[in-house]
């Protein structure tokens, strides 16, 4: 349940999708539109889950989370970048308001 693109820990990825070599860069597209979540991996649809449903709710409640009960409810607010075990680059980014 950790490979590119998934949801970390909590859902596996849905499509297989390979990140780039080191040295390469990667694409990754998200999508947020009322609690519906889509994770693009070089164009391939990686994850998707709906965070108002009883299954995002019991998988958290399952999950490393369980005492953070804010995670995974907001729509909207500030965005943050992570690495996990090595240098992260990123490029190009661009954050846009849905209709």
């Amino acid at each position: 349940m950790k490979r590119p693109g998934c949801l970390w820990g909590l859902f596996p990825q849905k499509n297989k999708a390979k990140a780039n070599p080191t040295g390469q860069w990667n694409t990754a597209k998200i999508i947020q539109k009322d609690g519906q979540i889509q994770f693009f991996l070089n164009g391939t649809l990686t994850a998707e889950a709906d965070i108002s449903s009883s299954e995002w709710t019991n998988t958290i409640a399952a999950s490393n989370f369980k005492d953070r009960p804010a995670f995974g409810k907001a729509t909207k607010g500030k965005i943050a970048l992570q690495n996990w075990y090595f240098e992260s680059w990123f490029r190009d980014m661009k954050i846009r308001e849905l209709d």
